[in-house]
């Protein structure tokens, strides 16, 4: 590893090495550059941001639903649009809000 004037994240560990008679003899070193992996947090952040900002300023309700039809994601005006709070709607069937007599047509459309 070549280390220049830039600056990066890196995962160090030490560890001494005994010889029989508890004698230290050394210390080995391990060094992993994790420098991109925190670049990438980093981004997914930036980017989470911006989805979320982008989410609030939309005057609805926004869905992230799985292919199974489960709730994965609802934006926070979900209690003052609709009443429901977001831990009741999230991990439950998209099918659970829609009307009984809806379901045939949402389900032949999807």
């Amino acid at each position: 590893m070549e280390l220049s004037n830039s600056t990066g994240h890196f995962v160090i560990t030490l560890k001494p090495i005994y010889d029989k008679s508890g004698k230290l003899l050394g210390i080995a070193h391990y060094c992993l550059d994790i420098t991109s992996l925190k670049k990438s947090q980093e981004e997914n952040r930036i980017l989470s941001t911006r989805f979320q900002t982008l989410i609030n300023q939309i005057n609805g309700i926004v869905l992230i639903v799985d292919l199974k039809g489960k709730i994965q994601y609802v934006s926070d005006n979900i209690k003052k649009l609709s009443g429901f709070d977001k831990e009741f709607v999230i991990n439950r069937q998209f099918s659970d809000f829609i009307y009984p007599d809806d379901l045939p047509e949402l389900n032949q459309a999807f």
